[in-house]
């Protein structure tokens, strides 16, 4: 494992993918600027970024029990029981095989969501649903537009389950519902 250090980023990534790890530090940094203009609260000063050589090696990081090849990062903080319900150090798992071959904005948008679920971390209680915090992240990495509609929507807000089963299209419905709710 190598490491690619940048003013707020620890990126740890196989020795093979360094040009990478370089862009990925160089998004990261934006995408946390972008989050810190907004966020109004205090944001992580460091962040561990995970950038995996393979699908596989993020599967086995992660004891993944859904389809990784539908997502394109994901950010993860344990709890610390024995201070209360304080989070752990966040980190943000990179899923490179869908992220690189992304246009630069898409890019740079995942990593300001990605941001945005880490400073939540620290803010949100043990029971605060997916939808608040995926819509919460989408919304303010999406620019705060205000709500959209949806299609196919079945005017309930999404289950845990919607977030990581059923196929790209009703994740990525589950995403937008959340979002549009946050933003109403």
């Amino acid at each position: 494992m190598s490491v690619q250090r940048s003013a707020h980023f620890t990126v740890l990534h196989d020795p093979a993918d360094r040009k990478r790890a370089e862009a990925v530090a160089a998004l990261c940094e934006e995408g946390y600027g972008r989050l810190t203009e907004r966020f109004g609260r205090p944001v992580p000063g460091q962040i561990v970024v995970i950038l995996p050589h393979t699908l596989e090696q993020l599967e086995e990081m992660l004891q993944a029990t859904f389809d990784l090849s539908n997502f394109v990062a994901f950010a993860s903080a344990a709890v610390d029981r024995d201070r209360g319900w304080e989070a752990t150090a966040p980190r943000v798992y990179v899923q490179d095989t869908n992220l690189a071959r992304s246009r630069r904005q898409f890019q740079l948008q995942t990593f300001h969501h990605e941001f945005a679920h880490v400073a939540a971390f620290p803010l949100a209680g043990p029971a605060v649903a997916s939808w608040i915090h995926e819509g919460l992240a989408d919304w303010m990495a999406s620019g705060e537009k205000p709500p959209a509609e949806v299609g196919g929507w079945d005017a309930v807000l999404p289950h845990e389950s919607e977030f990581s089963t059923g196929g790209g299209d009703s994740i990525l419905r589950a995403y937008d519902e959340s979002t549009s709710a946050m933003a109403f």
